[in-house]
């Protein structure tokens, strides 16, 4: 009896938290049934309170928007305390384990943003994730929680980098990035103060992150790290993993052949090349020499195919480019452990131009006139002497835009491969560097600034390159951020309803990164950031539902106080303006990039040798230490109003 009677007792106390409840969400009233009831307290429980040890917390399906705001407005006609339910406001928060403050990088901020604007069949089928490291991520193990296992949405959001926990992302329909790019650290320290005091003040949530926007020396901005993505990767198995083992260097030619460049792409590229006829398709071929099918020296062997590699030096001669120095590698033996070739050089030598020379070109070649006169030095006749008996035509020939050594040498050759274009970008017509292959895919740093070329050393990194394809297939390259520029995707929305998209920015801007290729985006030209067209941006982000655009994306320059106060002024009104809970608001700082940008660009001019004056060693660690600068920045997210949590 003591137990039904405490029994009894708990019910009653149930009932009256319930009853109490149902009072909290100003229910009484309502026309709604048990089950809606019952539905509507479990969608405001997960609207209002944030889980920061998740990713994605609250609304992350947009069925549960859809059903929330369903209920709220049958809940509102039946209604009359005139206490509205809770609106779904986006939230960026710090994810429970992730210390505040630490550093992130640019890459991050760019799989928030493609999270949230690009359409769920792309971010499903490309499958990237990034954790705070930047390393992939399978969007979790076994163990899954309730909300994650019932909510299909949350798979478009497992790109998402593990410092951060999205609250109701399925809220935001419309996105806003500010880019602002300022003189110096101070002035970015103050304009990051101002717009967290006001964002703080509004109510409104924000993350603010220190952010690295690129790594290494090489200068990128915030249009960079945020636009552009690798391709995604491919889930079948790499063609280089279905290579067979070489084990000779036999293997290696019959691996290399397929390399070699046809006669058509000889052409294109410029190759000096005969005709079918065997006639030379130059203006004139008066001094030329041709590749013969069993040279000289080996006449006397099997025929076989050699691998060579060439390098060549040049000056400037009353007559044109010239041949200053020649070096030809030969691959001697393929080492299977380490899956390199060894090599030995064959000539290395100084050529004495035929004409008189104008430009020693000497910070590129090293060539100087006192090195011609003291010697020892051959002429191109020896030279092509020297090429006809040793190389024969089916012996594959390796370099580097070999077609101007092969023009300097005189030298007809049929069978070709040329690592500037086994290795040229796909999508966009240039060629990468032999120094950038060679550090990237070899980790190794040739043709060091303010120091001739060895053409040695180059003609080494060209087989090693040319041999790596071979040995490891088409999936060894460089991987490049620009392969896949992600504009023409967010400006191309077909899952969304709205998909016009805006840019507000200087016109070399647009013209670089939104207007090229044409796309159906509104380009605002705003050179200035007290240009008029300034005020488009607010106007966009805060006009009603069906004309807002999805993505309004701006750039604005604030080179001094006066200039940093009225980027202010305009954050400020973008902030009090825009929707409280269904736009996400990007600002993204960067200091020193616009003068390390001229900066490198009057370097180009300064080392160009016919130029009188020179790029001093000050001059080069000043804009490294503008480098260092202008890598380090901030990254501002301002959501909805905060809940609890």
């Amino acid at each position: 009896n003591s137990r039904t009677r405490m029994e009894s007792k708990e019910r009653s106390k149930q009932g009256v938290r319930e009853m109490k409840e149902d009072e909290d969400v100003a229910l009484p009233g309502a026309k709604m049934s048990k089950k809606e009831k019952g539905r509507y307290k479990k969608l405001r429980k997960r609207l209002e309170t944030v889980l920061t040890h998740q990713k994605v917390s609250g609304f992350v399906d947009d069925d549960d928007c859809k059903e929330w705001t369903a209920l709220s407005l049958q809940l509102n006609a039946a209604n009359s305390t005139g206490n509205n339910p809770p609106a779904a406001v986006p939230q960026f928060r710090w994810r429970k384990g992730s210390p505040e403050g630490r550093r992130t990088e640019g890459s991050h901020h760019r799989d928030i943003l493609f999270s949230l604007m690009l359409p769920e069949s792309v971010l499903l089928q490309d499958g990237q994730s990034s954790d705070g490291n930047g390393a992939s991520q399978s969007g979790g193990g076994k163990k899954r929680s309730r909300q994650d296992s019932s909510n299909d949405g949350a798979l478009r959001y497992k790109g998402l980098p593990t410092w951060l926990c999205l609250h109701n992302p399925s809220s935001i329909s419309s996105c806003g990035v500010v880019e602002v790019h300022v003189a110096n650290t101070q002035l970015m320290s103050l304009l990051k103060r101002k717009i967290v005091e006001e964002v703080s003040s509004s109510g409104r949530s924000v993350l603010v992150t220190p952010t690295r926007w690129f790594s290494g020396n090489q200068a990128k901005g915030v249009t960079d790290a945020l636009l552009f993505a690798s391709p995604p990767k491919s889930n079948s198995k790499s063609k280089e993993k279905q290579t067979t083992k070489k084990t000779n260097l036999e293997d290696l030619v019959i691996e290399m052949k397929s390399m070699v460049l046809s006669r058509d792409e000889l052409v294109k590229a410029n190759y000096p090349v005969t005709n079918v006829d065997g006639e030379e398709m130059v203006k004139d071929a008066t001094g030329w020499v041709s590749s013969q099918e069993q040279p000289e020296s080996r006449k006397s062997v099997e025929p076989s195919c050699k691998i060579w590699a060439l390098d060549c030096e040049m000056v400037e001669t009353t007559e044109g480019r010239a041949l200053a120095r020649f070096t030809l590698l030969e691959a001697i033996r393929y080492d299977t452990e380490r899956e390199v070739v060894e090599e030995q050089v064959v000539l290395d030598t100084l050529v004495k131009p035929d004409h008189r020379v104008t430009d020693y070109l000497t910070i590129y070649s090293g060539v100087t006139a006192a090195l011609l006169e003291q010697g020892p030095c051959m002429t191109v006749h020896q030279i092509q002497n020297f090429i006809a008996a040793k190389v024969g035509a089916n012996d594959i020939l390796v370099g580097h835009s070999l077609e101007n050594d092969l023009q300097v040498c005189r030298w007809f050759h049929p069978t070709c491969v040329d690592t500037a274009i086994v290795f040229s970008h796909k999508n966009r017509s240039f060629k990468y560097s032999l120094r950038h292959l060679s550090r990237i895919l070899l980790k190794r740093s040739i043709q060091e600034p303010n120091k001739p070329h060895c053409s040695e050393e180059d003609a080494k990194a060209a087989l090693d390159l040319a041999v790596s394809r071979a040995i490891k297939g088409p999936g060894f390259g460089p991987k490049d951020m620009r392969s896949s520029n992600q504009w023409l995707a967010l400006s191309q929305n077909d899952d969304s309803d709205n998909n016009s998209v805006v840019a507000v920015g200087p016109n070399a801007w647009l013209q670089r990164y939104i207007t090229n290729p044409p796309n159906a985006a509104h380009a605002l030209s705003c050179d200035s950031c007290t240009d008029t067209n300034t005020r488009a941006l607010t106007s966009f982000l805060s006009c009603s539902n069906k004309r807002k655009p999805r993505l309004v994306w701006a750039q604005v320059h604030a080179s001094n106080e006066k200039e940093v106060d009225t980027c202010e002024n305009i954050l400020k009104q973008l902030i009090s303006t825009i929707s409280t809970t269904d736009t996400a608001l990007l600002i993204a700082l960067q200091c020193q990039y616009d003068h390390v940008v001229g900066e490198l660009k009057r370097r180009r001019t300064l080392q160009d040798p016919k130029t009188t004056m020179s790029w001093t060693n000050e001059e080069e660690e000043r804009l490294k230490s503008s480098i260092d600068e202008s890598q380090l920045g901030v990254a501002i997210w301002v959501g909805g109003k905060k809940t609890v949590q």
